[in-house]
């Protein structure tokens, strides 16, 4: 049997599988289901539509909107986790400048403007030898005592703030000018016949130092300068 069917503008005959047609036809025989392994796969299990509003999401849709770190959060049905306890904040520290400032602090600078005193009266009268009598040692007694005089003049402010700079500094040159002192009065002691009035100087020299030294490294200064 066969049947004219419209293709392309021209009728042509489709005819049943035992009319000898490869395929079947659809109007003698109803459509046989795809094969699973064919291009089509299996005919939908669900009358759920693929798209549309009413589609059903993909189980890898629905286990990404259930993981904890989503935007939309958990599902309803897991567990809600448990609001974090506060955060401790530790006690904040302040700046040395900030702090209160420890009596040894300013027994220093009192030393400091002392001795700068002291080696500027100093430095004047080594120029003044040098000039009178040329001498090797007046010459680097006048550019410690320059040195000396200056490091005191500069390092009370910062050091009376707090500064760590101003602490090293002035720490290492009382110990210079402690060395300086000592060395000036081991001299008067050996030349007291001659120039007596050099152990005494030697004496405030090296007493100004002494003291100066002690305190800078004395636990409370440190704390304070450090912490």
């Amino acid at each position: 049997m066969a049947h004219q069917v419209p293709a392309q503008g021209r009728p042509h005959a489709h005819y049943c599988v035992p009319h000898r047609h490869p395929m079947p036809c659809t109007r003698c025989a109803p459509a046989a289901p795809p094969a699973p392994g064919s291009r089509l796969g299996p005919l939908p299990s669900s009358p759920v539509p693929a798209h549309g509003p009413l589609a059903r999401p993909a189980p890898a849709v629905v286990s990404a909107l259930a993981a904890p770190g989503s935007r939309l959060g958990p599902l309803p049905s897991s567990p809600v986790p448990a609001p974090a306890p506060p955060a401790v904040s530790a006690p904040a520290v302040l700046p040395a400048a900030a702090r209160s400032r420890p009596r040894e602090i300013d027994l220093i600078r009192r030393l400091l403007w002392t001795a700068m005193v002291f080696c500027m009266v100093g430095d004047a009268v080594a120029v003044y030898r040098l000039i009178t009598d040329p001498d090797p040692m007046m010459m680097g007694a006048a550019a410690l005592l320059s040195y000396l005089a200056m490091q005191a003049m500069m390092s009370p402010g910062p050091l009376g703030r707090g500064a760590r700079w101003a602490w090293t500094w002035t720490t290492a040159s009382a110990a210079l000018g402690l060395t300086g002192g000592v060395s000036v009065f081991a001299m008067g002691i050996m030349w007291f016949s001659s120039q007596p009035l050099l152990l005494l100087v030697g004496a405030v020299w090296t007493g100004l130092y002494f003291a100066a030294i002690s305190l800078l490294v004395t636990q409370r200064v440190r704390d304070w300068i450090f912490a």
